[in-house]
């Protein structure tokens, strides 16, 4: 499985932003996961952490559907673009793009990690 996990240079100002804005009770990290795991009895096949991988693959699936890169739509913002897309999906709609965008500079800072399990629990 994969989880969302805290990285190592988050601040805790802009990681309380996250958890509110995602709506997450809190976020483990690299080394509190696999305690718990390992308490839940589970043996560990391997773990890994990818989230600047997952970074610039969501950054190379946006380029590739024609939405520029992360740079380029967070820096592409004026007044103008910002109502017409307002107009068209809603003010909630970019917001949540706005907190998607800073989720994807999370993990190409290391602020946000995604951690990857392969687990057993032994019978």
């Amino acid at each position: 499985f994969t989880d969302w996990m805290r990285g190592e240079f988050i601040t805790q100002p802009e990681y309380d932003l996250f958890i509110e804005a995602w709506s997450f009770a809190d976020v483990e990290n690299a080394e509190s996961y696999p305690k718990l795991l390992t308490a839940a009895g589970f043996e560990i096949l391997s773990e890994e952490k990818v989230g600047r991988e997952y970074a610039v693959a969501g950054d190379t699936q946006a380029i590739e559907m024609g939405l520029g890169s992360l740079v380029q739509r967070a820096g592409g913002r004026d007044a103008e673009k910002i109502a017409q897309y307002v107009e068209a999906y809603g003010k909630d709609a970019h917001i949540a793009a706005l907190d998607r965008d800073k989720m994807d500079i999370h993990f190409a800072q290391g602020k946000m990690e995604l951690g990857r399990f392969v687990c057993r629990k032994p019978a």
